[in-house]
């Protein structure tokens, strides 16, 4: 079934139980399974690039740029955006009115009203157009995770009202490390 789509596109069905006695494939392709198709074609793509081109120089840098904290070097590949002085920001090539146009909204039709965040989340991540039933799988996977451990309320609610919310946010992010999954693998190796 898979074999006429291309890999980054290629749904994985699974069998998931409907009730006790039926099946139903689902088609629906998650966040998860999408990158996992992707990213061994990425980094086979870096990996070939990196062994043509390695050597290769691409720019000059200047006193006044390294002492301006590299404004105006092209020093970094980039695909998930880009900020024209001129044109505007464009998402994986997308302006801001043909994402409008083209990403799954609230409503579940396509142009009307503004695209969900988890579809220019999706978009970001993949370059991919999804599905409103893949935003909706992100959303839920989500919000599954949306749980915060039990003393960052408090401690939000501790700060000084007046403190700029992009501190009180970084200190509530890094509050939720103690529950990190990543920090555990870390910490055992």
């Amino acid at each position: 079934m898979a074999s006429f789509l291309s890999n980054s596109v290629r749904s994985l069905v699974r069998k998931v139980p409907t009730s006790a006695t039926t099946q139903a494939a689902r088609t629906v392709t998650t966040l998860q399974e999408t990158l996992m198709a992707q990213v061994p074609e990425k980094q086979a793509s870096l990996a070939q690039l990196k062994k043509e081109h390695g050597s290769h120089v691409i720019g000059e840098v200047t006193i006044d740029q390294c002492i301006g904290g590299a404004r105006g070097v092209k020093s970094m590949l980039w695909e998930t955006s880009n900020l024209d002085p001129e044109e505007g920001i464009r998402f994986r090539g997308l302006t801001i009115p043909e994402c409008q146009a083209v990403l799954p909204t609230y409503s579940g039709v396509t142009g009307e009203g503004e695209p969900l965040l988890e579809s220019l989340l999706w978009l970001l991540l993949t370059s991919e157009v999804p599905t409103k039933e893949q935003v909706d799988s992100l959303t839920a996977e989500l919000h599954s995770r949306a749980e915060l451990p039990a003393h960052v309320i408090p401690l939000l609610n501790s700060l000084p009202k007046d403190m700029h919310p992009m501190t009180q946010f970084s200190i509530g992010l890094n509050a939720c490390q103690t529950e990190s999954k990543f920090a555990k693998a870390y910490s055992d190796g």
